[in-house]
């Protein structure tokens, strides 16, 4: 399983980052990146002052992390990503910095609002359930168009199991050249 990068995305509360972790673990020579990470690097944290700031911000850390991409991938590592790729063109802002022959993988977990918010209720930080409403709303148009849907209700050892099931099989795997 050399030489893929493998998103794991989902809403706020998904466990996008324990699967993406628990899955690299499981994948030999492979890396995690968490994108949250990457942006409290470039910003300090994940609350902005104004949209445009927040927007250049998200760009910033996607060219930063397809560029350590590129890095591993030339190193024979495969790479597992963690983090929000919402929309098309939060997809583009990372996949345009990548060769066109890059094996893409793109999974996102699909959990429903009642446990997302019990989930995050647990966290030192909790979203508004608005907030979390319009992320559910936005990430559905996008899932139906670009990678597979997996269901993470259950345990992060079975979602993992699942995933690398659909990954030996190139299930969720994305057509790059349609985003240059």
């Amino acid at each position: 399983m050399k030489n893929k990068i493998i998103l794991i995305n989902g809403p706020i509360a998904s466990g996008k980052t324990s699967v993406a972790k628990a899955l690299s673990e499981k994948i030999e020579d492979s890396i995690f990146i968490d994108l949250d990470e990457e942006v409290k690097n470039i910003h300090g944290s994940l609350n902005w002052d104004n949209e445009d700031e927040r927007f250049k911000d998200w760009i910033d850390a996607r060219h930063k992390v397809a560029i350590r991409c590129i890095n591993e991938l030339n190193n024979n590592k495969s790479v597992i990503i963690s983090g929000p790729f919402y929309t098309f063109d939060e997809l583009h802002y990372f996949v345009k910095y990548l060769p066109d022959k890059t094996y893409l993988l793109l999974f996102t977990l699909d959990v429903s609002l009642e446990e997302r918010l019990r989930r995050d209720s647990l966290r030192a930080h909790s979203n508004s359930e608005v907030e979390m409403r319009e992320q559910l709303s936005e990430i559905s148009k996008f899932v139906t168009s670009y990678g597979y849907k997996i269901e993470n209700e259950t345990s992060i050892n079975i979602t993992v199991e699942k995933i690398l099931g659909f990954i030996s099989q190139d299930t969720g795997k994305l057509d790059i050249s349609s985003f240059y």
